[in-house]
């Protein structure tokens, strides 16, 4: 593994995958992970969270910035990103 792990509550982002389906949604990824399912060094992540519930807001934790359903993360060492949702 040349690069930095991404996981969002727990799950890692895999090689060839851009989006993940939780119990109350979906969460995407831009860019994809590199061919080892990792990120390089440096590499900015955008966060998006597709939630079930058109009704509810995302509440990001772990990320460098987080508005509503878009967050962002600099992939400088592994990253652990919560994501949890309530009711507007």
């Amino acid at each position: 593994m040349s690069g930095y792990l991404l996981s969002v509550n727990g799950v890692l982002f895999k090689a060839g995958v851009s989006c993940m389906e939780f119990s109350a949604g979906d969460v995407c990824a831009y860019p994809m992970t590199d061919i080892d399912g990792s990120y390089a060094s440096g590499t900015e992540v955008t966060l998006g969270a597709f939630p079930d519930h058109d009704a509810y807001k995302s509440l990001w934790e772990g990320t460098d910035t987080g508005i509503d359903n878009i967050a962002t993360v600099r992939m400088d060492q592994d990253r652990e990103v919560d994501l949890s949702g309530q009711p507007n």
